[in-house]
């Protein structure tokens, strides 16, 4: 299955964001399965892809002032580069960005998926 989906579980009711085999440290997958981030989670589960119904795709639009750039509840996934913001939560740089939260100033870790997970203005 395509990275970045929108699933729904047929089995539990939940939504999740898959993700590729990149972003997990470890295969926690069989080949029968695709890794998922389930809302209100931050761990990826291996779920059978048969169980899961395609909602759309994952489409996060990263804002610098959304995000909390520059506060205390900037988004540990925020990042900015030639491209300008970007989000990396769904990305191959998942795992690095959460181990390495203890020494980033940024500490927010939203388990709410786009919109939901930016910062009200």
């Amino acid at each position: 299955m395509e990275r970045l989906l929108v699933v729904r579980n047929k089995k539990t009711g939940k939504k999740g964001v898959t993700v590729d085999n990149l972003t997990v440290p470890l295969d926690c997958c069989s080949p029968e399965e695709t890794p998922v981030v389930y809302e209100g989670e931050t761990v990826v589960v291996g779920t059978l892809t048969e169980d899961l119904e395609v909602i759309g795709p994952e489409n996060a639009i990263a804002d610098l002032e959304k995000c909390g750039a520059g506060t205390n509840k900037c988004c540990i996934f925020l990042t900015v580069g030639s491209k300008g913001p970007e989000c990396e939560r769904f990305s191959p740089l998942r795992f690095q960005i959460i181990m390495r939260k203890e020494q980033m100033r940024a500490q927010r870790e939203p388990t709410e998926f786009y919109p939901n997970c930016q910062l009200e203005n």
